[in-house]
């Protein structure tokens, strides 16, 4: 960065050899430099932890996406892990959460998959999530509750077909 007074060229034979005067303010309080460096130094900690959490939640998306392509090659071990290493990371990281929860419930594993579910919609929530939800909690055979989530999904997105279907099958069933 450059301020715009050090883009002027000078003159060096003008420049006066006496160091300039300290103006104050009239009204103006001096204040004391401990005060300044404490101001500064509060500053510099916030910037830092702020820079600290960033790359927490670049690891975790970094995590993230290695699980999801693990999850892509039907390597459900190693994804599970990745995400499991990305919720720690992240906690907050619902598109985790939600990946996680695809692989409890493709290793029947319902009930964690659930539990998986309810964390990933603090921070994240789509059609997808409620289809998944649908299917763990048929899974779990609560019949009722699969119904509304697959209804709410449905409400989400109007154009999932394989929704509508598995709706239409529920009232079949009845």
């Amino acid at each position: 960065l450059a301020f715009p007074a050090l883009l002027r060229p000078v003159d060096v034979g003008k420049v006066s050899q006496t160091p300039p005067v300290p103006v104050m303010v009239p009204g103006a309080k001096r204040r004391p430099p401990a005060l300044k460096l404490a101001v500064t130094l509060v500053i510099i900690a916030v910037a830092g932890g702020l820079l600290w959490q960033q790359a927490w939640v670049l690891g975790s998306l970094h995590a993230y996406q290695t699980a999801a392509d693990f999850e892509d090659r039907d390597d459900l071990a190693d994804a599970e892990a990745a995400y499991r290493n990305s919720i720690d990371l992240n906690p907050l990281n619902g598109l985790a959460h939600f990946g996680l929860s695809r692989v409890l419930y493709s290793t029947a594993r319902p009930s964690e998959a659930l539990k998986e579910i309810g964390l990933a919609e603090r921070t994240y929530t789509d059609s997808h999530e409620e289809v998944l939800r649908g299917h763990v909690l048929n899974q779990l055979d609560r019949r009722a509750e699969a119904l509304a989530a697959y209804r709410n999904a449905l409400r989400l997105d109007p154009t999932l077909t394989s929704v509508q279907a598995e709706i239409d099958r529920f009232m079949e069933a009845r």
